[in-house]
């Protein structure tokens, strides 16, 4: 499940001009996501929808942006994510 994740991601990645990592920074599969991702385009990793805010430049200037997320991230997380997002 996890490497099925990773190769999803990298792929969507190489697409995109930014990727929003939700998890907890405490995950070591999360992070370790986040860091796979940054060497192929801007990233950053968040826990909440509040935090998106810290990164109001860069979303800005994104005009293809992936959601990923870590496996125990729960989808109402995720939804508050998207939904934040998709107002920018």
């Amino acid at each position: 499940s996890t490497q099925m994740r990773q190769k999803e991601a990298r792929d969507l990645a190489k697409i995109s001009d930014l990727v929003v990592v939700v998890g907890s920074k405490k995950s070591a599969n999360t992070t370790h996501l986040a860091e796979i991702l940054r060497e192929i385009t801007k990233t950053i990793h968040i826990e909440t929808d509040d935090e998106l805010s810290d990164y109001d430049e860069i979303i800005k200037n994104s005009e293809s942006i992936t959601i990923t997320a870590g496996a125990s991230t729960p989808e109402e997380i995720i939804q508050k994510v998207y939904e934040k997002l998709s107002v920018y």
